[in-house]
């Protein structure tokens, strides 16, 4: 069964990249708030030279392009030979020569172990049949005290994300958490065939196995998504505002555990 959903997975990505690229990475909305966890990201690492990434899932490198100029290399692992088309151009038309993409299942990556100072997964795991071997294959990536960063959709956030969840507490008998929903429409042009969102304990639980130090663990969401199409320029300026105060009502806590995302950023032992 699990091999049946990687190939529906990978045959979906497949046919829908152009789309994919479009609808969930050159959105405003995507990339301001890619571009602020990867600098969050980055703040855990910021004593350290000469950094290897490996981004699981990298997909069309929504999360791991904002990596190109402070690591010296990068490591991009997908399914989908269609989005790592589009990613490879984009590298081309960047003209960056620290990446190296490679197509393969992410949860046989053929690589060896302790070669990756940082791992990434920006919204990959709820894609994959079984996230706990994913996790415990990216962990043996990693280098002593090497950084995982692991962003996901949130199974417990607010069912309407462009509605700051904490400020209508009042309402929750209207803004019930969403259930867990995993489509099974192949046709869907948003929703791949079996997406299965997660929630901070899950996570948490998952990474904790894994003999990992947690180092933070939140929610994460845009501070309002407006439901309708904006004018490009309006809405970079919007979506970028809006990014940066919603960093800092993350910092008190204020959304609890119902915003959109789920991060959490955990460190491999040392030999201690």
């Amino acid at each position: 069964m699990k091999t049946e959903i990687k190939r529906i997975e990978k045959e979906f990505h497949d046919r829908q990249g152009y789309h994919y690229e479009q609808r969930w990475v050159a959105q405003p909305r995507f990339k301001h708030h890619y571009s602020r966890i990867a600098r969050h990201i980055k703040f855990y690492l910021r004593r350290k030279n000469g950094i290897r990434l490996v981004d699981v899932g990298c997909g069309t490198g929504r999360g791991a392009l904002f990596f190109a100029e402070t690591h010296n290399h990068i490591v991009g692992l997908d399914i989908s030979l269609s989005l790592l088309k589009i990613f490879r151009n984009k590298i081309r038309s960047k003209r960056l020569n620290n990446f190296d993409l490679i197509l393969c299942d992410v949860e046989n990556p053929p690589l060896r172990e302790e070669i990756a100072d940082l791992i990434t997964f920006f919204g990959t795991l709820h894609h994959l049949p079984n996230k706990n071997k994913a996790l415990y294959e990216a962990t043996h990536l990693l280098q002593l005290e090497g950084i995982i960063s692991v962003h996901e959709p949130n199974r417990e956030a607010y069912r309407i994300p462009w509605i700051i969840g904490s400020s209508l507490s009042n309402l929750r008998t209207i803004l019930k958490p969403k259930a867990n929903m995993i489509s099974t429409n192949d046709e869907s042009e948003d929703i791949s065939p079996y997406e299965s969102s997660l929630t901070l304990t899950e996570l948490k639980d998952w990474l904790l196995r894994q003999g990992l130090e947690i180092l933070e663990a939140k929610t994460v969401w845009f501070l309002g998504i407006i439901p309708f199409k904006l004018p490009l320029a309006i809405a970079e300026f919007y979506y970028c505002v809006a990014n940066v105060i919603d960093g800092l009502l993350e910092k008190p806590g204020l959304y609890g555990n119902k915003a959109g995302a789920v991060h959490i950023i955990a460190k491999a032992p040392s030999r201690n």
